[in-house]
């Protein structure tokens, strides 16, 4: 049909349009950009080798590459990058490619992409890197190799570290393996598994679990020297409950 379209009704290779995708409108979306994301190999050469443009993007300033990132299309993100795709084009967020498929758990296309040159220490427009997205979607597996390739662990725009970042999210597998590394504090330890206890309370209603992981908190806390929170005044809506401040 691509074929018929262009060979016979001369269709324009860079004509953009509103696209339906993963539940989102994707406006000024190119030919590419479309066969690229719906994972159409043999459609995203017909139209490289006609001249399509790799780098055009949508008005998110989203590219074909990006999109073939974004649902984990490898065959296609390596013809783009062997074609001229460029790995560094962000969208509009400042969100990388290799964020993204940091974001969706994508570890072929990842470690292609640092085996490629990406920038592991990118930052988006947030302050977030691809070890903040590693954390947020619990992908562990992304996120060792990244540390093996430089990737530093820093605070975003809302001071969260990769690993407070898996700590709000609830992925423990990522917290505990971030705060066993011989670069993580006492105190950043400490900070982490008190959030992943809360995380584990607001929004996996598991108190036992929650109640675990404050316990080793306060444990922690109370090790030589000891690093206890100072007491604060009581509130009545929670019914003057005061914070532990020994696991006793």
């Amino acid at each position: 049909v691509a074929d018929y379209l262009l060979d016979r009704c001369h269709a324009d290779i860079e004509q953009v349009g509103s696209v339906s995708f993963e539940g989102e409108t994707i406006e000024g979306a190119p030919p590419l950009w479309c066969a690229a994301a719906a994972g159409h190999l043999s459609v995203v050469q017909r139209l490289v080798e006609r001249g399509a443009r790799v780098n055009a993007t949508t008005r998110t300033n989203s590219t074909p590459l990006r999109a073939a990132c974004f649902d984990g299309h490898l065959a296609i993100v390596r013809y783009l990058v062997e074609r001229g795709a460029d790995l560094e084009i962000a969208n509009r967020h400042g969100h990388t490619c290799l964020m993204i498929a940091c974001y969706k758990g994508h570890l072929d296309i990842a470690s292609y992409l640092v085996a490629q040159g990406a920038h592991v220490n990118r930052k988006s427009a947030k302050g977030n890197t691809a070890l903040h997205d590693c954390a947020e979607s619990g992908s562990l597996d992304i996120l060792r190799p990244l540390l093996e390739h430089g990737a530093q662990a820093e605070r975003d725009a809302y001071g969260l570290t990769p690993l407070l970042a898996a700590a709000v999210t609830g992925h423990a597998p990522v917290v505990e393996f971030l705060s066993s590394l011989p670069n993580c504090t006492r105190e950043q330890r400490i900070e982490a598994l008190e959030l992943l206890g809360a995380t584990y309370v607001d929004k996996k209603r598991d108190s036992p679990r929650a109640l675990a992981l404050w316990r080793r908190a306060l444990e922690e806390r109370c090790l030589d020297p000891p690093m206890l929170k100072p007491l604060r005044p009581t509130t009545a809506a929670y019914g003057h409950a005061m914070e532990a401040n020994s696991p006793g």
